[in-house]
């Protein structure tokens, strides 16, 4: 499931290499200048050079920029700005440091009224009748929009204020990047959707196609980031996603309804869940993934998560509930999780304020990889192999963990040894893991990445490995009491088990 749009994603740096159409070289086009602040349609405003562009697509470039001495340019729409025709350009100086001089404010338009409140927020209107308020769905209320159209590039300055940032609808090959999304509390900061209009919320397949999120920050939105309703290919890199003390706790990355998704080497700070994924076929590597109630929740399968870092969450990687999920995970450091973080995202997503959602406290109280089919709940115990082939509904995990036993420190490094009982004849990746604990209750983690080795199971199912570690200081400070781990990785589908239980290891 991870293939399709990557082919086209690995050029996406270019997107004329995805059926894109932007000139080569933007010195061609000529600039309309923006250094007003007010809304009148007048030259020199945001809403005439939108309409200006929007009349030769592809002609022009629309700078925004403060007049000459006055250092700041916040424009204040009075209403719905028009829908962006691409191709298109929009930019301001901004670099990503320091506070924007440009800013797009929806404060003159949208009253989004207090964070908490009978009111919250009642400008921010759902699709559905009777909703409204923080996570909802809707496609209405944007400060800058694409609908229906394609290759728009933003870059380079801040939208707050309104329902949502940026939301590109029906729309493809669009790239937003080097932005600042602020308090845009109605969807999400930005939205990429294939959302049809219904008010059902039925999807366009195949027209919201590989847009990219890059190099911006998120701060105090709700969601950060959705890409929805059959938006395939999207990639999301390089991104900082913040809620603080005066946030609304909810997603920082939502995924729903839409495939392929890649993300990576975004940091993802202080969320009721920093990634919450639905859909299929997602490429997950290098996030960093901190001080969130739940790091990864994982609802649908050919997940790849490699090589992230999932430190001082209070729920680190679990799967909701369900049939088995063929997701792997592979290299990633998950520890000193555990920790008593209560952010509960608004109950349903509509009509609600912050903190009304129910906050679970002994289930998400781990450090682990949960990947049980109960979605929260407690350690589930390793399948009878011979009793437990692919996909049969009375299997509770999709693969057995290892069991480590005998592992040994020598002057040349630990040795790690275990078995694992899965299905026969198969193929499996056994990685090693070295952490300072055992983790919240004894279900181990994974600090430090060691190594792997492969290992065939028999006819019945069992296999033994034994790993050289190479290191006699895995922690590289000075410990000499290592707690070890491992997770078992099925080669032919995928597969990843949970952490194995934590074996501690005394050294020389």
């Amino acid at each position: 499931m991870r293939t399709g749009p990557l082919a086209c994603i690995a050029a996406a740096v270019l997107l004329t290499a995805c059926g894109g159409s932007w000139p080569d070289d933007e010195n061609e086009r000529a600039r309309l200048v923006v250094t007003k602040s007010v809304d009148d349609g007048s030259e020199g405003t945001l809403r005439w050079a939108i309409l200006r562009s929007n009349a030769e697509p592809g002609k022009f470039v629309i700078a925004l920029a403060p007049a000459p001495g006055t250092g700041e340019l916040v424009i204040k729409p009075t209403s719905q700005l028009p829908a962006i025709v691409g191709p298109a350009r929009l930019e301001g100086p901004w670099n990503g440091s320091g506070p924007p001089t440009v800013v797009v404010d929806g404060s003159a338009w949208l009253d989004l009224g207090p964070l908490v409140g009978p009111g919250i927020p009642r400008a921010c209107p759902g699709e559905a009748a009777g909703q409204f308020g923080p996570n909802t769905r809707s496609i209405r209320n944007a400060g800058l929009q694409v609908v229906d159209s394609h290759d728009v590039e933003i870059l380079g300055f801040e939208v707050r204020n309104f329902c949502t940032g940026i939301m590109t609808l029906r729309s493809s090959n669009n790239r937003i990047r080097r932005m600042r999304l602020v308090s845009n509390l109605g969807a999400a900061g930005v939205l990429v959707t294939g959302d049809d209009g219904t008010a059902a919320g039925g999807f366009s397949q195949g027209i919201s196609a590989r847009n990219i999120v890059e190099d911006n920050v998120f701060l105090n939105n709700t969601d950060a980031l959705d890409i929805a309703r059959g938006s395939s290919g999207t990639i999301v890199r390089r991104n900082t996603f913040t809620i603080d003390a005066q946030g609304i706790p909810s997603s920082g990355i939502e995924i729903l309804s839409s495939d392929n998704v890649v993300v990576e080497d975004n940091t993802i700070d202080g969320y009721a869940t920093a990634l919450q994924l639905g859909g299929n076929g997602h490429v997950l590597t290098r996030n960093t993934l901190i001080n969130n109630a739940i790091a990864v929740q994982m609802g649908g399968t050919g997940y790849l998560l490699t090589g992230n870092t999932v430190r001082n969450n209070r729920t680190g990687v679990m799967q909701t509930a369900g049939e088995t999920k063929l997701n792997t995970l592979s290299r990633n450091l998950i520890y000193a999780n555990g920790q008593d973080i209560a952010k509960c995202g608004p109950l349903n997503g509509a009509n609600t304020v912050p903190d009304s959602g129910v906050c679970l406290e002994k289930e998400w109280e781990t450090s682990r990889i949960n990947l049980g089919l109960n979605g929260f709940g407690p350690p589930v115990p390793n399948d009878l192999a011979a009793d437990c082939a692919d996909r049969l509904p009375d299997c509770k995990l999709p693969q057995n963990s290892p069991v480590l036993a005998g592992s040994t420190s020598a002057t040349s490094g630990f040795v790690g040894a275990g078995t694992l009982a899965s299905r026969p004849g198969q193929r499996f990746a056994i990685e090693f893991f070295a952490s300072h604990t055992a983790g919240i209750g004894g279900l181990g983690e994974g600090e430090v990445y060691l190594g792997r080795t492969e290992v065939t199971t028999d006819a019945s199912g069992s296999a033994s490995f034994s790993f050289p570690t190479g290191t006699s200081r895995p922690l590289s400070d000075g410990t000499r009491s290592v707690y070890f781990t491992a997770t078992a990785t099925r080669l032919s589908s995928g597969q990843t088990s949970e952490f194995s239980r934590p074996q501690l290891v005394t050294g020389p």
